[in-house]
């Protein structure tokens, strides 16, 4: 990993642009345990800097469709390489850093982000990063409103 110095001159390579996904379609009543990408797929592909570390923001808006129950949203990262079905890189069942939950009986709906570095990446490659969600185990179901993801590369 090469660190780059106070007075150093950034090139484009070293700094590639932060890239973003939103999308505010509403998906109701979700009972899928397993995850998947939704009726619209948020994601975004960005070339790594030399740094090998970007500062992942990943999040959105949901609730428990039902006033009791166990159930909850679960929103999580999928990260590979180079695209949707390169190598995996970070999984979101692996609900590590970048995973956001929303507990049971959240009558409004209610946002929620995580915030977290990865380092470790190849510089200069491209990698791939896709929004999934699930819903947790449990009797009820669970509403979307919105969702976000924002890869910005750090120095």
């Amino acid at each position: 990993m090469t660190d780059i110095l106070a007075g150093s001159l950034i090139q484009a390579a070293a700094f590639p642009a932060t890239v973003q996904a939103f999308d505010d379609t509403a998906q109701l009543n979700l009972s899928g345990t397993s995850f998947g990408n939704g009726t619209v797929v948020v994601s975004v592909t960005f070339v790594a800097p030399s740094s090998g570390r970007v500062l992942i923001y990943l999040g959105g808006s949901a609730r428990s469709s039902v006033s009791v129950g166990g159930d909850y949203v679960i929103m999580g990262l999928d990260l590979r390489v180079g695209s949707s079905g390169g190598a995996v890189v970070e999984s979101p069942a692996a609900q590590g850093l970048y995973t956001c939950r929303w507990p049971t009986a959240a009558v409004n709906f209610t946002t929620r982000q995580r915030v977290a570095p990865k380092s470790g990446l190849t510089p200069g490659q491209v990698y791939y990063a896709g929004h999934q969600f699930c819903v947790g185990e449990g009797e009820g179901t669970a509403d979307i409103t919105s969702r976000h993801l924002i890869v910005r590369p750090l120095p």
